[in-house]
């Protein structure tokens, strides 16, 4: 009917913005609830590490909580002045046996050899940095100023880590670091 012709353009525009606004709510909901997984998964982490003294069970934990959040394999390389890099844990979401521990030495040549660079230079490479920026993996420093504990790499596949999952884990590789600290100063007083 002709005379009704008003009232459909009218509920067709209030239905457009009705349904707009509730997919706005929809995007709001799942950042709010990846806001609370993150802070939520680097609260774990910091409870989990604690009272830990151990640095191995620092890094298997830093593994398994990074690689649950975001949903992609994560290592954490374990290194010491001495030898350099040394033993592996990594985590893989998506593989039968998720959590995995090896020596360095079984790394691919050129994911060790990023992973290196890292750990003798003390800053960043690999996937989505300017540096090394072929590897599969985007690697950090896991220490401070003086020291370098280990190194943390994401398996990117050549994408970028979106700027909210990147500050999730530079907030981890910070924790990590103070633990790992906190640990060498224990076993230096034991010795």
């Amino acid at each position: 009917d002709v005379r009704y012709i008003w009232s459909l353009l009218i509920f067709l525009v209030l239905s457009g913005i009705i349904g707009g606004r509730t997919e706005k709510l929809r995007q709001e909901m799942r950042r709010a609830q990846q806001r609370e997984r993150s802070v939520r998964s680097v609260y774990e982490f910091s409870r989990e590490i604690a009272a830990v003294g151990d640095s191995d069970y620092i890094a298997a934990t830093l593994a398994r909580q990074a690689s649950e959040t975001v949903g992609k394999r994560v290592r954490v390389i374990l290194g010491d002045k001495e030898q350099g890099l040394r033993e592996v844990f990594q985590y893989d979401p998506s593989a039968a046996e998720q959590q995995s521990r090896f020596p360095a030495g079984a790394l691919d040549r050129a994911e060790a050899a990023v992973a290196a660079w890292v750990y003798k230079n003390k800053e960043g490479a690999g996937c989505g940095t300017e540096t090394l920026a072929g590897a599969e993996y985007q690697y950090m420093p896991i220490g401070g100023a003086e020291n370098i504990y280990a190194v943390f790499g994401v398996c990117l596949d050549g994408h970028r880590l979106p700027p909210a999952e990147q500050r999730l884990v530079d907030a981890w590789v910070r924790l990590a670091a103070v633990a790992m600290e906190r640990a060498s100063l224990a076993e230096q007083a034991r010795q």
